[in-house]
């Protein structure tokens, strides 16, 4: 199994050089710089890009690496709080999948959390998209990500729904974990603004009702069915 890992870069360059350091000896690593300063691009990187954001890295991993079995997108400011060889028997152990996740602490979403995973690995409706991987089975679902929304709020959401509409389990796997700062580098404000039009484009005015039916209740039942 050949897994490709891409880590975005975008004025984080100490934590992106921990971050290949510690993967790079198990996995194909791939540096995009996204718009960083000069003095922040990791000397690993791989790939110069002005600042093309969560959507366009995605984009640009699926038209690269289309010929891997999956693809991990991380943000280049995570923390890595399990081994290289751990994330990658996770991977290995839990394919097929659509969307695959470690457990993540910080900056995120309850349901991602330790705190309601603990180390069970679970089968989910949505799969927050921090640091999420992509199996080959859905990469024809998604050759490219919607136009509209740079920033990439709500796209994660969308993806595992089409993920388990199409027949593919979304995991968050409790047995390996990372961590996510509190600041985020980019404008929340904004981000909610192109999630809104981009939404309401595909769904009209009431999108949320309509996106609320595709996973339910995350307080209750955001899992679909415990793994291991």
């Amino acid at each position: 199994m050949h897994v490709k890992v891409v880590v975005m870069n975008h004025n984080h360059k100490d934590s992106v050089d921990k971050i290949y350091k510690s993967l790079s000896c198990d996995f194909d690593v791939s540096i995009f710089d996204s718009g960083s300063e000069y003095s922040q691009r990791s000397k690993f990187t791989t790939h110069i890009f002005p600042n093309i954001y969560w959507t366009g890295c995605w984009d640009m991993a699926l038209d690269l690496f289309a010929g891997f079995d999956v693809i991990w997108v991380l943000g280049g400011d995570v923390k890595l709080l399990s081994s290289s060889k751990e994330y990658l028997n996770s991977i290995k152990s839990m394919m097929p999948f659509g969307c695959w996740s470690p457990k993540i602490s910080g900056r995120c979403r309850p349901f991602m959390n330790s705190d309601i995973i603990g180390d069970r690995v679970c089968s989910v409706y949505h799969v927050e998209g921090i640091a999420f991987a992509l199996g080959k089975d859905a990469f024809s679902i998604f050759n490219s990500l919607p136009f509209g929304n740079d920033l990439g709020w709500g796209q994660d959401i969308w993806m595992c729904y089409r993920c388990w509409r199409n027949g593919l389990r979304n995991i968050i796997d409790g047995r390996v974990a990372l961590f996510h700062p509190e600041s985020c580098g980019y404008s929340g404000k904004r981000a909610f603004i192109e999630m809104d039009s981009w939404f309401s484009n595909m769904f009209g005015s009431n999108w949320r009702n309509e996106v609320r039916h595709w996973y339910e209740d995350f307080g209750n039942n955001f899992i679909k069915e415990l793994v291991l």
